[in-house]
């Protein structure tokens, strides 16, 4: 399967540009460059999204927490320490670090940040455990 982005007939169809996403601004390397021309603008507060599959590349679904559901709803999550030192180690280390690098950095400059902690990305999905 192509994704979207490379599929050449959604490309000649107009669904999609062509920019394929790996080629976009590169706001993840140059976040500290792209802050100052944001500040010269005289923008002094941001909204960042944090891309789950970043920091969790692999599966999560081993990870026990209690769920409370009402009519197959999810009404509450409980998430024992346990459960956040197994999430701790299943996170990659290296995008949860560079995500308080870019957050230091735009706040270090006295601006003010919206964290969005889920704007459509969805963590990677593999088949449920039976």
């Amino acid at each position: 399967m192509v994704p979207v982005g490379h599929d050449p007939e959604n490309i000649t169809a107009g669904i999609v540009s062509g920019d394929l996403p790996e080629n976009g601004p590169g706001y993840w390397d140059l976040f500290s460059t792209d802050h100052s021309i944001a500040q010269s603008l005289g923008m002094d507060i941001a909204r960042l999204g944090l891309e789950w599959a970043r920091i969790f590349p692999r599966p999560t679904f081993g990870v026990k927490v209690r769920v409370e559901e009402e009519k197959g709803e999810i009404r509450a999550v409980e998430v024992q320490e346990p459960a956040l030192k197994e999430m701790d180690s299943l996170a990659n280390r290296g995008a949860v670090e560079r995500y308080s690098q870019i957050l230091r950095d735009w706040k270090s400059r006295g601006n003010k940040l919206i964290i969005n902690l889920y704007h459509w990305p969805l963590p990677v999905l593999a088949s449920r455990p039976n």
